[in-house]
């Protein structure tokens, strides 16, 4: 994405009634600075296989989920899919605005479950603490105990997986609304986040390999239904990994006038 410094994309920044001039000048500003840093962290070159794990909570194992090829198509499919991914998938995605810099493939690893509910691991706030990755420890044991091969995910032989992404089994928290089968409100559901390195890394016996970042969603859509998410919050949390900034309009005061 290219921000012009001139006068132009001030103007049509500030081209909107509802905002007072300040407002407007405040965001052309805010959003030349994070476009300048932008420019320096999004550099990701080569080929990424990305490991993404699906948790189911213990309170949800009667709930009905997307399969593992549903979630094949949602990320790998070369051409956009109907029903899971009509914009396309998030390997189109990733490839096409990084013009075909960075290739990526993404691993689907099957619904295994916690050890505990959705409700334990909201902490009472959304899943917001790093504490929430202790939520993924005894999946990562099941996939140990199964032969993963976890040096396929680090490339770079830094001894940390390079990316991993977390599918669980309840309705995004960011959404609001309640939950219609368990009746969860949003502070007991999991917010979709992102973080870059936890301080409480699980690490395979096998191999030494530590699992310390993670971009976390929902692998359904709505709060009513057993279809998969689109891609959209996927690609976005994914994203984070690569330290790539959010410029949405979090307070409100913009009208939607950040870029997402």
């Amino acid at each position: 994405v290219q921000f012009g410094d001139d006068e132009d994309t001030h103007y049509y920044l500030c081209d909107n009634g509802n905002l007072t001039e300040t407002k407007c000048r405040t965001l052309h500003e805010e959003i030349r600075r994070k476009a300048r840093k932008l420019k320096v962290v999004t550099e990701a070159t080569g080929y990424l296989r990305v490991l993404v794990l699906c948790i189911r909570f213990t309170d949800h194992k009667s709930r009905e989920l997307p399969t593992q090829e549903d979630f094949n198509v949602l990320f790998n499919s070369p051409v956009p899919d109907e029903q899971l991914a009509p914009a396309g998938s998030v390997k189109s995605f990733v490839e096409l605005n990084s013009y075909g810099n960075l290739k990526v493939d993404f691993d689907i690893m099957p619904w295994k479950d916690t050890n505990n509910t959705e409700t334990y691991y909201s902490f009472n706030r959304s899943g917001l603490l790093l504490r929430f990755g202790e939520s993924t420890h005894s999946v990562f044991d099941q996939l140990e105990a199964d032969g993963v091969d976890w040096t396929r995910y680090d490339q770079n032989k830094d001894g940390r997986i390079d990316a991993t992404i977390i599918l669980h089994s309840g309705y995004a928290a960011e959404i609001g609304r309640i939950d219609c089968y368990s009746g969860a409100r949003s502070k007991h559901r999991i917010w979709s986040h992102a973080i870059s390195k936890v301080s409480n890394a699980w690490i395979s016996p096998s191999s030494g390999i530590a699992i310390d970042n993670y971009a976390l969603s929902s692998g359904l859509h709505g709060v009513c239904n057993d279809h998969s998410a689109y891609p959209g919050v996927l690609t976005h949390e994914f994203l984070h990994l690569f330290d790539l900034y959010d410029l949405n309009d979090g307070s409100g005061d913009y009208i939607g006038q950040g870029l997402g």
